[in-house]
């Protein structure tokens, strides 16, 4: 049922597809209690049930402060989304919000992955 529910709320709207990367180079995450700093870490880019995730990188401690330390990628990666907007009106330069996040998970070994911080990004109006 629930896809006849979206046909009739898209019914009428003209449908545009668009592609949106993020290149990933450097990542500088700040750790909780001494214990709670992460070892491996990769970028998940989700919405719904669409995961793109980047490979796990080692999670390098800072020299000064070792609870504050850096990713860095040395050869740029790019995470790579294919979404359909739909326009608010036929005429409109503005489209429905479609709402992505972006996650840093820390992923041990043997463990279940655990989210170290977040964002989102309105890709529609």
């Amino acid at each position: 049922m629930g896809s006849v529910w979206k046909r009739l709320q898209r019914a009428g709207k003209r449908a545009a597809k668009v592609r949106f990367e993020a290149t990933l180079e450097e990542l500088l995450l700040e750790g909780g209690a001494a214990g709670e700093t992460p070892d491996r870490v990769t970028v998940v880019w989700s919405r719904r049930q669409r995961r793109v995730c980047s490979k796990p990188r080692r999670w390098q401690p800072g020299i000064q402060n070792p609870q504050r330390g850096m990713v860095v990628w040395v050869v740029p990666e790019t995470l790579e989304v294919v979404v359909t907007l739909y326009r608010v009106r036929p005429q409109a330069a503005a489209f429905d919000d479609k709402t992505w996040n972006f996650l840093v998970v820390n992923v041990r070994g043997g463990g279940t992955p655990k989210t170290g911080g977040g964002g989102n990004r309105n890709n529609g109006g």
